[in-house]
């Protein structure tokens, strides 16, 4: 995300050099995970909602990613909400059929 490098990304959230990128990688693997004040630094060095972080798939963080950025969020939420309820409507936006 953003183009950081796993060495100035582990910088920007205070580890060394050397512990920067191995903490990084393993954050990303899966094989450690952050204390809550560490994933908030590391959504601030990245510029995205924490929550965009912990997204289990590419395409949630995407949509939260997403979500961040209108303008008028309640408005988008309603819209999904609505959507979310009714299938039709929800087949016509996507063009395809719900199961």
């Amino acid at each position: 995300m953003r183009g950081l490098s796993q060495r100035r990304l582990g910088e920007a959230v205070g580890l060394t050099k050397k512990a920067g990128s191995t903490r990084i990688s393993r954050y990303e693997q899966g094989g450690s995970f952050a204390t809550v004040p560490t994933l908030e630094a590391l959504a601030a060095a990245l510029d995205v909602p924490a929550a965009a972080l912990l997204a289990d798939t590419a395409d949630l963080a995407e949509g939260i990613l997403l979500l961040g950025s209108h303008a008028d969020i309640s408005r988008l939420v309603q819209a999904l909400r609505a959507l979310a309820k009714d299938d039709a409507l929800l087949d016509k936006v996507l063009g395809q059929s719900v199961d």
